[in-house]
This record gives C-alpha cells, structure tokens and sequence, in this order.
C-alpha cells in the first residue's frame, strides 16, 4: 500500500515562532525536533503535530529523528563538518519494516550530496538553506 501526502499551504495559519529550536545545534530541546525537523521559512500549518500518524508512517525511530535534528541544524547552521560527520551516522539507522537490514537514508543522503559539491565547507554568505532548482 502506498501513501501520498500533500500539505497545500495557500491556507495555511502564520503562526508567530515563539523560539528559534536552531538556537543551540549540538544539543537541541527534544521538545523542538520535530520543529527543527520541519523547519522552513515559510509559514505553514503543522501537519506533522496536528497528526503523528504522518511522522510514522516514514519508519524512522526516536533515536533517528533525534540525531538527524542534530545533522540538520548543522547543516542550516554552516557547521558542515557537524553536519557531514552526524549525517553520515544516520545514512544508516534506519530499518526495513521487519527491522532486519538497513534503509539507506535518502535525506541524509542528499545534504551529503550537497555539501560534498563544496567540500563540505558551506560557502561565504550560507543563508541556511538552498533554492531547490527542481523536483
């Protein structure tokens, strides 16, 4: 069974950020990781509070979500080598369904990938983010 999810955000509520959760990337709040995990500039309703069911359904455990929130804020942050060194941890954490061989990672994968482009040194003037080019 396949599961498709789309988030329209034309509709979306702007909610006002209490907090930045990227405030301290090598110890981030467990109560932001979800947060940091769908961090982006835009304003949008959160889905991914509003029904867990949609974080479960990607076969990621606590400890995985956790230590990839490390990797990315790194990465957002300019701290590549945090970032190269921690994504390379959770390229390959994750489990098949049955828990017997390892998912590669494929978020973790494309920030390497990324980031290898340059070295793994984020480039003068790194905003945090990148223009994806397309799908």
């Amino acid at each position: 069974m396949t599961y498709t999810y789309r988030e329209d955000t034309d509709d979306a509520d702007q909610p006002t950020p209490q907090h930045d959760p990227l405030s301290n990337p090598s110890n981030p709040d467990p109560a932001d990781i979800d947060e940091i995990l769908t961090y982006s500039t835009m304003f949008y309703k959160d889905e991914f509070q509003e029904h867990p069911d949609i974080v479960n359904t990607v076969a990621v455990d606590a400890a995985f979500r956790a230590r990839f929130a490390v990797g990315y804020t790194a990465y957002v942050q300019g701290e590549w080598a945090v970032a190269r060194e921690v994504l390379n941890e959770t390229l390959g954490m994750r489990r098949n369904a049955k828990g017997t061989e390892v998912v590669r990672d494929g978020p973790s994968a494309a920030l390497l990938e990324y980031m290898e482009g340059f070295g793994f040194v984020a480039p003068a003037g790194w905003p945090g983010y990148r223009v994806l080019e397309g799908k």
